[in-house]
């Protein structure tokens, strides 16, 4: 059974190994991760999610959303 990160673990973690001289190497600091492309078949796969950085964070904890709108 594994146990639940706490924040300030997740907080490390981010800190470690995706902070790039000052910017979130995930989002660029805008708080969003977009990954939706399109395959070959032209299907339509990923999407919008909130970074785990601070401003991903802050913008789910403001807009109490689980997911950017689309």
């Amino acid at each position: 059974m594994s146990r639940p990160i706490s924040k300030n673990q997740m907080a490390d973690f981010w800190y470690e190994n995706y902070l790039n001289n000052g910017a979130c190497g995930l989002c660029g600091n805008s708080g969003v991760i977009e990954t939706t492309v399109r395959t070959a078949a032209g299907v339509s796969c990923g999407g919008r999610f909130w970074c785990v950085c601070p401003n991903g964070r802050t913008c789910a904890r403001v807009t109490k959303t689980k997911r950017p709108n689309q």
